[in-house]
C-alpha cells in the first residue's frame, strides 16, 4: 500500500519556493494518481519532470539551477 503525504509534508522546507496550481481534466488527475501509484512515486515529482522538460524546450535554467539560487 502507497502511502500518501499531504502537499504540506511533501513541500520544500526552503523560504524560496512557492506554490503552484494547475488545472487539469479529471480523467487526467486519475491517470496522473494512477502513475504516482505505479511507478511509486509522488506528484510533485511528476510535475517537476514536467516543468524541467518545459524549461529545457524554452532554453531556461533547470529547477536544480533556480535552486542554487
Amino acid at each position: 500500500m502507497v502511502r500518501h503525504q499531504s502537499s504540506a509534508t511533501l513541500a520544500p522546507k526552503v523560504k524560496n519556493y512557492e506554490q503552484v496550481v494547475a488545472y487539469v481534466p479529471t480523467t487526467c488527475k486519475k491517470r496522473l494518481r494512477m502513475m504516482c501509484i505505479e511507478h511509486d512515486r509522488d506528484l510533485n515529482s511528476f510535475i517537476r519532470e514536467g516543468i524541467d522538460l518545459m524549461l529545457a524546450k524554452y532554453g531556461q535554467p533547470s529547477l536544480k539551477e533556480f535552486e542554487s539560487k
